[in-house]
């Protein structure tokens, strides 16, 4: 992933500018998910199960399920709140309620320019001024002076050789070298066409060969200094968002490829600097 991101950040279901938290119940349709539930909210799957008593992910048409209770009584009406909708960036937001991107990003504690359909945005009222702190100028210590003695030479060591009495020489036989035929391995896979190798034949997978070529070279422990990682250079952000855990370069490569397809199937090419 690159800078592009942030103006290509791309959001799933509708919504409007709200103040208040998401709906308290939710009555469950055919082909919910817990999953796909809580990233409508802004919510995640441990939360609903934990409001909802729920042992496991089954849910049933006509269910109702409790939605961010807790949320909803312990709403700050003293802070504006914004519900992201399909095709908002920071940018838009940013311009809508006259503020910067970086005001967006400190007050919703956002490490990158990444924002989610259905999840909600401070936008004004009080907020925490910024903690300012001082750090102190480190002090350099004196260098150290030291005295090294001169060493003293050791008086040379007289010694007597005896001259060497030549040896008769010896004549060898050597048998003429045979040649073995060279042998030459295999040629190993590269890495690059073992990451290629997980792709399919559907469109996709298609797509997704090329910004892994583009954004890694086919490496899935490639690490940008600018904070993206493995075949499809994911920030962590990004990652998360998509069922990702851990760091994306330590993820095995079928892990990678399933999360590429994840997001390329909901939000498409535009997450990557470079149209394919």
């Amino acid at each position: 992933m690159k800078k592009v991101l942030a103006a290509s950040t791309a959001v799933a279901v509708a919504g409007s500018f709200v103040a208040t938290a998401n709906a308290a119940e939710y009555t469950v349709k055919s082909g919910d998910t817990l999953w796909a539930i809580s990233q409508q909210y802004g919510t995640s799957v441990a939360n609903l199960k934990a409001e909802n008593g729920l042992t496991s992910n089954l849910i049933l048409p006509k269910q109702v399920l409790k939605i961010n209770e807790k949320a909803v009584k312990a709403e700050n009406h003293d802070t504006t709140v914004y519900h992201i909708v399909a095709g908002d960036t920071l940018g838009k937001i940013a311009a809508q309620f006259n503020v910067t991107v970086a005001d967006l990003k400190a007050w919703n504690n956002l490490s990158s320019d990444l924002i989610i359909a259905g999840k909600t945005l401070v936008v004004g009222g009080q907020q925490a001024a910024p903690v300012k702190t001082y750090q102190a100028p480190v002090q350099q210590a004196a260098p150290v002076k030291t005295y090294q003695a001169p060493a003293q030479q050791a008086a040379p060591v007289k010694t007597y050789q005896a001259p060497v009495q030549q040896a008769a020489p010896v004549k060898t036989y050597q048998a003429p070298a045979q040649q073995a035929p060279a042998y030459q391995a295999p040629k190993a896979a590269t890495t690059q066409t073992s990451a290629a190798s997980y792709a399919t034949n559907s469109s996709v997978d298609a797509h997704l060969k090329l910004i892994m070529q583009r954004e890694s070279g086919g490496n899935p422990r490639a690490v940008n200094p600018a904070g993206y990682y493995g075949l499809f250079q994911f920030s962590p952000t990004t990652w998360a968002a998509v069922g990702g855990t851990g760091n994306p370069a330590n993820a095995s490569v079928e892990e990678q490829w399933k999360r590429a397809r994840i997001l390329y199937t909901q939000y498409g090419a535009q997450h990557w600097s470079t149209a394919y």
